[in-house]
């Protein structure tokens, strides 16, 4: 076989899989969930910042009237807080169904023999890996993408002013990094695991490994996790001077993360 013909096999094998991901992804609905997940808290994120103070100033007058001076310190509600709340929620729950949604990308295809099928069809390890990386990171980006401009219509409409577009796309791709990073991860689960459920407890691991080291005096400033941080900060107006080293760390950990992920299937393979 020619290398031209070697290379177009190659090229043509990762497009039909990519479509067959993509197909997939738009069967079983997990674009759909993602979407659901997501964008609740676009609108949840703005409303609550708009009138949470309001509702729990009313809770407290409705518990005891004498209470006005507790009511008082109540802050008043400000346009930052809806990023603020829609990052903690997506740092949560929003990773928390990524969890969910891809636990069973790679084992499901080892426990149905899928994959050893595609293998000897010519698919290699590290095509299976990249194209399910690529299509889960893409719709994700896509999802987060509406979820931000929501988010920011919302809180245009209820405060009057929403941030600089500019800063909060840069806050976008700072927590999609992170998130393409535990996508990385929950495939490298995946990987390991030999069912869903093992998989889904290593997603869980990855995601309190990293929460954990993300508190640690001077090293968790530089952390992955620290992008929820960053694109807090970037949203509501400023960038953090050490954005970029998070964002380098992070894809550096999300390609090692890759590289071990298409290691394992190789040997298995093999």
């Amino acid at each position: 076989m020619k290398p031209s013909e070697n290379k177009a096999s190659v090229f043509h094998r990762y497009l039909i899989f990519s479509k067959k991901e993509c197909t997939e992804a738009i069967r079983t609905h997990k674009l759909l969930i993602l979407l659901c997940v997501f964008g609740f808290f676009a609108i949840l994120s703005p409303l609550s910042a708009r009138f949470m103070p309001d509702i729990m100033a009313w809770a407290l007058n409705m518990e005891n009237m004498n209470m006005d001076g507790l009511v008082q310190l109540i802050p008043d509600p400000v346009w930052t807080d809806a990023y603020v709340q829609l990052y903690a929620n997506l740092a949560q729950m929003g990773i928390i169904t990524l969890i969910l949604v891809y636990m069973g990308s790679i084992s499901k295809e080892k426990r149905s023999g899928t994959a050893a099928l595609m293998f000897t069809k010519g698919l290699k390890p590290w095509q299976m890996v990249c194209v399910k990386f690529k299509i889960a990171a893409l719709f994700t980006g896509v999802v987060l993408l509406i979820t931000v401009c929501v988010t920011f219509l919302y809180t245009w409409l209820l405060f009057g002013e929403a941030g600089k577009i500019g800063l909060i796309l840069f806050g976008f791709f700072a927590f999609w990094v992170y998130l393409g990073m535990m996508i990385a991860f929950i495939l490298l689960g995946s990987s390991i695991a030999k069912s869903t459920s093992v998989a889904a407890v290593l997603g869980f691991v990855w995601f309190i490994l990293f929460s954990v080291l993300n508190v640690i005096p001077r090293i968790g400033t530089y952390m992955p996790g620290g992008l929820v941080s960053i694109a807090v900060q970037a949203s509501v107006g400023e960038i953090s001077p050490h954005a970029w080293m998070n964002i380098l760390i992070a894809v550096i950990i999300t390609s090692l993360a890759l590289m071990f992920s298409i290691f394992v299937l190789k040997r298995r393979e093999d």
